[in-house]
């Protein structure tokens, strides 16, 4: 059996590749980064004549691990055209098209989608990163209700220590306590469970039963409080 891990090259994928291949899984790593041993795909324009012939050539395709992603953060009214169009493109239309084709592949197989717990509050200069990730899990459920022989975990690791912060050119505050990418990714992969921290799971119980202007206004204060803090 073969499995899929998208976005390993670096943080928390890299780990979760690092990990299976030391188990002697068949495991295959895919990035948007042109690495040596790994596949390339390229997810700001992807190019589905190749992607087809990557996933066909598979044998035995039965999981997938999804960590990519692209994002900034950066206010709203700032993000450029250029921006714009290209976390659109990686995050939202090539994600689509890669899970179709793959679903094509096999309809039966497991999808991990590793997510994020800005799913369920919010935080200064996440606008785009936080709708990307909802519209990725809101598709998966909808596919889920067409293939219901897909087994998908929807997995929020809570704060990791990796490049995110550097990468995402993120200033901000947060009451979020990093872990060990080594640890969450061995933990994953060992138990596939929705969260990996009571604060991240605190956040979700208040999004889901809180009238929806009460826990908008909880969080606009919360985060105040904390920039204020930190200051």
């Amino acid at each position: 059996m073969t499995i899929l891990v998208i976005g390993c090259g670096s943080g928390l994928g890299k780990e979760i590749y690092k990990i299976l291949k030391k188990e002697k899984k068949d495991v295959q790593g895919f990035s948007s980064l042109n690495l040596k041993n790994f596949n390339y795909i390229n997810l700001k324009s992807l190019n589905i004549t190749k992607l087809k012939k990557q996933i066909n050539s598979i044998n035995n395709l039965s999981e997938v691990y999804y960590l990519a992603n692209l994002s900034k953060n950066k206010n709203f009214l700032k993000i450029s055209q250029k921006d714009f169009n290209e976390f659109i493109n990686f995050n939202i239309f090539n994600f689509t098209k890669f899970f179709q084709v793959l679903l094509k592949k096999n309809d039966k197989i497991i999808i991990n989608i590793i997510l994020s717990h800005i799913c369920f509050m919010h935080n200064y200069g996440f606008s785009i990163y936080r709708s990307h990730k909802l519209f990725q899990k809101s598709l998966l459920q909808s596919i889920q209700i067409e293939f219901p022989k897909t087994k998908i975990n929807y997995i929020y690791p809570g704060a990791i220590k990796t490049n995110f912060v550097k990468n995402n050119n993120y200033k901000g505050k947060s009451i979020f306590q990093p872990k060990d990418p080594k640890i969450i990714a061995k933990l994953i992969i060992e138990k596939k469970k929705r969260f990996y921290s009571i604060i991240d799971y605190f956040f979700y119980l208040l999004e889901k039963f809180l009238p929806e202007k009460t826990y908008i206004s909880f969080n606009s204060i919360l985060l105040k409080f904390i920039y204020k803090k930190n200051k």
